[in-house]
């Protein structure tokens, strides 16, 4: 029997509960990672700054969930709004399977995403920019790699994987295989 359904809860007994109070009882029966608890925690908290109190388990309905969302397409990301979608769902759907819920959840509006073609560098740009790059005359005091070295091959590195800054910085030397291809997941 698995550690949900030995401690669910019957409907009655958990009148007022909130997702607040929930979210630690999902999270201890999961292994997740510290920043998708994270996340999770903050998409708890602006779905209750949003409603003005914290939201109990048996407020929880298409329309509330829905007007939520409506809310948070303005003026955020789609990727945002779809993240604390999945994330106040999975709570949702928990807690419903454990019949902690007065409603379950039917009609919650999914947020769909078109990709729009990636803007990118020109060629005449990447070689205006690689001028640049060849032109920095100094050399870094720590490694002693000359710094134009460094800035070419960062946006050449860049370019060719379409990595992020943040994704591309956090590649280490042994992911780089000997015919210099590396395999990211």
């Amino acid at each position: 029997m698995s550690n949900a359904t030995a401690t669910a809860t019957p409907i009655g007994e958990h009148s007022g509960m909130t997702l607040r109070d929930y979210l630690p009882r999902y999270l201890a029966e999961r292994s997740l990672a510290a920043s998708t608890e994270q996340t999770m925690h903050y998409s708890v908290q602006q779905f209750s700054n949003w409603h003005g109190s914290p939201v109990a388990l048996d407020e929880l309905t298409d329309e509330l969930m829905n007007q939520f969302l409506l809310w948070m397409t303005k003026g955020r990301s789609l990727y945002t709004v779809r993240s604390r979608r999945a994330d106040l769902m999975a709570l949702w759907n928990d807690a419903d399977m454990n019949e902690m819920c007065k409603h379950s959840p039917r009609r919650v509006k999914r947020i769909r995403i078109t990709r729009d073609m990636p803007i990118a560098w020109t060629a005449d740009e990447l070689r205006e920019l690689l001028v640049v790059c060849d032109r920095v005359p100094k050399w870094f005091r720590d490694t002693g790699i000359k710094q134009s070295l460094y800035w070419r091959s960062y946006v050449m590195a860049q370019y060719d994987t379409g990595l992020r800054m943040s994704d591309m910085l956090r590649v280490e030397r042994e992911w780089i295989k000997p015919d210099r291809t590396i395999t990211l997941i």
